[in-house]
C-alpha cells in the first residue's frame, strides 16, 4: 500500500523495479490523535508524516506533488478547508481525506471537488479509513 513502481535497466540490460514509498501527511492539531494515526498508518505499511497546523505543512520542504493529506477540519489557524483552498490557488492538486470530530461537514463546494477523497468522521472505522487513503494515494502524482 502506498507504493509506487519504477522500472529502470541495470548495467546488463535487465529491467529491475524500484518500489518507492509515497508518503500519507496527517494534519491534525490533536497530538493524540496524530500518534493514532502514525500507528495505525504505519501498521498497514505508510509512510506517514505529521503536522500540528496548516501553517507547519506550508513551511515544510515536504514535495507535496507526491502526497496525500489526512487533514482535519478543525485546526487552529487555517483550517482543513482552507488549506485546501490555498493549495487550489496555487494549482497544488493534493488528494484529500478530510476528517473532524466536531460537528458540522465539509462545505457542500469542497467536498464535491476532485480532491475530495472523502470526509470522515472522528471516531471513524479503521477500515474506512485505510481505504479511503489508499484510494488517494493512487490518485497521487508522479
Amino acid at each position: 500500500m502506498g507504493l509506487r513502481s519504477h522500472f529502470s535497466i541495470d548495467d546488463h540490460g535487465v529491467a529491475f523495479q524500484h518500489r518507492e514509498q509515497v508518503p500519507v501527511v496527517v494534519i491534525d492539531d490533536d497530538l493524540s490523535v496524530r500518534r493514532s494515526l502514525v500507528r495505525l498508518l504505519g501498521a498497514s505499511g505508510f509512510e506517514v508524516l505529521t503536522f500540528p497546523s496548516a501553517e507547519a505543512f506550508l513551511a515544510s520542504e515536504v514535495d507535496d506533488a507526491r502526497i496525500c493529506l489526512v487533514l482535519d477540519i478543525h485546526l487552529g489557524g487555517m483550517s482543513g478547508p482552507e488549506l485546501a483552498d490555498h493549495l487550489d490557488q496555487q494549482a497544488r492538486a493534493i488528494p484529500i481525506v478530510f476528517i473532524s470530530a466536531q460537528e458540522g461537514s465539509l462545505p457542500a463546494d469542497r467536498a464535491a471537488r476532485s480532491e475530495t477523497i472523502a470526509f470522515l468522521r472522528k471516531p471513524f472505522d479503521e477500515g474506512v479509513f485505510i481505504e479511503a487513503v489508499s484510494r488517494a494515494l493512487t490518485l497521487s502524482r508522479y
